[in-house]
């Protein structure tokens, strides 16, 4: 219930208000946002703490409905985890809801297949495997390949340099 909360939220502020206007800018091109004259440090001051305080909240809810107290192995590498949720959602707060249900029934399904003598380390290289494959589209998405047909000349007739 938090996380949809939270989503709601996340989207409503960064898509319906001038400060979420203001971050995606900063998120964009930093140097147009200071050329419009946007408070740079004041917003990713105040990101990083809606931050903090959203992790805050998960961390709470971890510990009071899941583990009950605080314990040396709590979080075996969640944040990991949600930089890659992130990726594959495009940074949309829905598509993070989404991804992030799927994302966990990912893990507890490879946490399960250990009862038939898979690797738990398989489960960390599928993560590790997602993220690659994620970050090579993105950044290959940029290219694109074209194929160079030669021009054909006509009957011996040389090409001029000059046109």
């Amino acid at each position: 219930m938090f996380a949809l909360v939270a989503a709601g939220l996340i989207w409503f502020a960064l898509g319906r208000t001038k400060w979420g206007y203001e971050v995606t800018v900063i998120g964009e091109n930093p140097r147009a946002a200071r050329y419009a004259g946007m408070n740079i440090e004041r917003n990713i001051v105040l990101t990083m703490c809606l931050a903090s305080a959203l992790a805050g909240l998960g961390g709470m809810a971890e510990v009071s409905a899941i583990a009950g107290r605080m314990t040396r192995q709590l979080s075996p590498g969640y944040g990991y985890s949600a930089i890659i949720v992130a990726w594959l959602a495009k940074l949309n707060p829905w598509a993070v809801a989404l991804v992030s249900v799927l994302f966990g029934g990912l893990l507890v399904g490879g946490y399960s297949a250990q009862v038939i003598g898979v690797s738990a380390a398989s489960v960390n290289m599928l993560q590790g495997l997602m993220l690659f494959c994620v970050l090579a589209t993105e950044a290959l998405g940029r290219y694109r390949v074209r194929a160079v047909h030669a021009a054909v000349r006509g009957s011996g007739e040389e090409e001029s340099i000059d046109g």
